[in-house]
């Protein structure tokens, strides 16, 4: 296998094609993240429109979870040189509450979003 960079750096890896051992990390991990934002949408009850959104969510928890190729550090800890703040995490698909800036005096002043 031949490896070729461009002018900025990047290195381009040649593969087999149908090949998945040779696939990169981020390409091996994708269908990790895929069964982890399935496991959400169905843990939550939320529809499957919102599968971006759960993606979204399996990528944030991953970068603030420790890992061995890191020893022991999170990729967020890696980027910013501290330890994520974790605190006030709520569940995947609670309920949120959202103001509505046009009700009335004695109207419920807000809407479950």
């Amino acid at each position: 296998m031949r490896n070729h960079q461009d002018d900025k750096g990047t290195a381009r890896e040649l593969t087999v094609h149908d090949s998945p051992p040779q696939n990169g990390t981020a390409e091996r991990g994708m269908p990790t993240q895929a069964e982890r934002a399935r496991a959400l949408l169905i843990a939550s009850g939320l529809p499957r429109f919102l599968w971006e959104e759960a993606m979204n969510h399996t990528t944030w928890l991953q970068n603030r979870t420790p890992t061995r190729a890191l020893n022991g550090k999170t990729p967020y800890e890696m980027r910013h040189n501290k330890k994520p703040h974790l605190g006030g995490i709520h569940e995947f698909g609670t309920a949120a509450y959202v103001k509505d800036l046009r009700a009335g005096k004695l109207d419920s002043q807000v809407q479950l979003g």
